[in-house]
């Protein structure tokens, strides 16, 4: 069984929030059970891809939001737990923070990142090679995930 975990923030990769900390333990406790899993998240401003070994894809995620062309970069790894890893990458709306919800923007900009966020997502879905068998996602911009699958939005 294939299980796509979507977060906003995993432990230890992203600080220690409860939502990052049961984030960071769930997968691993899952591949106990011999379940394949891979979780996806945006990649913050504070994470070196070089520190944790990520490798970069020459393939790219481009979306519209907000009426803009948008372009997220993908970074695969492993969490600790022996988890697979994708990251989405966008300098713009990701990068330039630490925490998925930084109390310094404003509510319009979390809901572009969230939206942001919600697309890449769904469209690095659809476009996997694996099929997955469960969405398993945390937090409201787990929550807009869903909804775009459901909905069948870009």
């Amino acid at each position: 069984m294939e299980i796509a975990l979507i977060t906003p923030a995993v432990a230890p990769l992203m600080g220690s929030s409860e939502l990052a900390n049961v984030c960071g333990a769930l997968p691993k406790a899952l591949r106990g059970l011999n379940l394949g899993i891979t979780v996806i998240a945006p990649m913050l401003g504070n994470l070196d891809p070089e520190r944790v070994s990520l490798a970069r894809r020459l393939k790219t995620i481009e979306v519209e939001v907000d009426g803009a062309p948008q372009v997220c970069s993908l970074y695969d790894g492993r969490t600790p737990g022996g988890a697979n890893l994708t990251l989405l990458a966008n300098d713009d709306y990701f990068g330039s923070v630490s925490s998925f919800t930084d109390p310094e923007d404003s509510p319009r900009l979390q809901a572009v990142r969230t939206a942001l966020f919600a697309a890449a997502v769904t469209e690095f879905l659809r476009e996997s090679p694996v099929d997955f068998d469960v969405i398993h996602a945390h937090g409201w911009p787990g929550a807009a995930v869903l909804d775009h699958l459901r909905s069948g939005k870009p």
